[in-house]
């Protein structure tokens, strides 16, 4: 952890920035979400909100029905090697997830089970926000830019 800012040298590729656009969280302009082959889900009447503080990538239910459709992530980890990717699109820029990425393994006593890191959670209907958490932020490097207002990610190395 770098506190402040972010250090150039830890190996991260290019910082993409996105300006936040509602003070209230670390909102971004959420452009559309998607599983690999399948269409777009238009997300321009929701923002992407960036929160360590959630573990998970979570939004409204339907959403994430819509989302995962018939994605079944297999409690013994079955198959999951099959699972599509899913791109989350932040400012018309592609953010993509595999299974080892959404997929949260988790062992204990030597057996090994997996859950789904997207999960659907009901809200009010004026909470038009899509968290994404840990399982987003262990892939993409996460900078908060206080000073001038924005976020930037970048491929963790």
């Amino acid at each position: 952890m770098t506190i402040p800012g972010y250090e150039e040298s830890a190996g991260l590729s290019t910082m993409q920035f996105h300006n936040v656009v509602e003070q209230k969280y670390w909102s971004l302009a959420f452009t559309s979400m998607n599983v690999a082959g399948q269409p777009k889900i238009d997300m321009s009447r929701y923002n992407a909100v960036i929160d360590s503080g959630t573990s998970i990538i979570v939004g409204p239910q339907e959403l994430v029905d819509k989302l995962l459709g018939d994605i079944k992530v297999h409690r013994m980890c079955k198959g999951i090697e099959d699972l599509p990717d899913i791109t989350f699109t932040i400012d018309n820029i592609d953010y993509t997830l595999g299974w080892k990425d959404y997929v949260v393994q988790v062992e204990s006593e030597g057996v090994t089970e997996c859950i789904n890191g997207i999960m659907g959670s009901t809200f009010p209907p004026t909470f038009n926000y899509f968290i994404l958490g840990d399982v987003f932020m262990r892939k993409y490097y996460t900078y908060f830019d206080g000073n001038n207002n924005r976020v930037g990610f970048s491929v963790a190395a």
